[in-house]
């Protein structure tokens, strides 16, 4: 949510040091508006695995072409302003993609899973073995059925974690919250 606050902070300066200058007419400024709310639309249909990367980076690198363009009614110090902005875009536009790409390693998962299936096939004789003849068993299945299902719950709680973009578990994080207002 860090990298998402600095990519939105980000965006809305930039919007703001074009509003503020008087060199550019309202129809620029109105471009320009567009092309930044453009930015956090992309960003979360990239998180929501709807876009690609480049699709994201094309769109950021819409705003220095519109700097590019507009040369001439941008002064040097306002373009070299928001060049500094754009670093904490670009910063927080890399750190959530790396985020969204670099997730817990695969064969943590797998040995996870993997010890989820065979802890009833171990835990049940070994159990077994342990107690008494008197205890009557099908109480010692229930125990390795509630066990079971407690692991499989915390598998599934760890798969909503890992995938904190998607939007289908109850904890994600809002996208809309990051999307301009402008």
């Amino acid at each position: 949510m860090e990298h998402l606050s600095r990519f939105k902070a980000g965006l809305m300066t930039i919007y703001y040091c074009f509003q503020n200058t008087g060199k550019i007419n309202d129809e620029q400024k109105r471009e320009i508006a567009k092309v930044l709310k453009g930015v956090p639309e992309v960003m979360n249909a990239y998180l929501m695995k709807q876009k690609n990367e480049v699709q994201v980076k094309v769109q950021i690198k819409s705003i220095f072409d519109f700097i590019q363009v507009h040369n001439e009614n941008i002064s040097g110090g306002l373009s070299i302003k928001i060049f500094r902005f754009m670093k904490d875009v670009h910063q927080g536009a890399e750190s959530v993609m790396a985020i969204n790409r670099h997730r817990t390693p695969v064969s943590l998962r797998a040995y996870c899973l993997l010890f989820i299936y065979i802890f009833p096939i171990i835990y049940t004789p070994a159990f077994l073995y342990k107690i008494d003849l008197e205890t009557p068993q099908f109480i010692l299945y229930m125990i390795t059925v509630f066990k079971g299902f407690i692991l499989i719950s915390l598998y599934n709680v760890q798969d909503h974690i890992e995938h904190p973009f998607d939007q289908n578990g109850l904890d994600d994080i809002r996208l809309k919250d990051y999307e301009l207002d402008i």
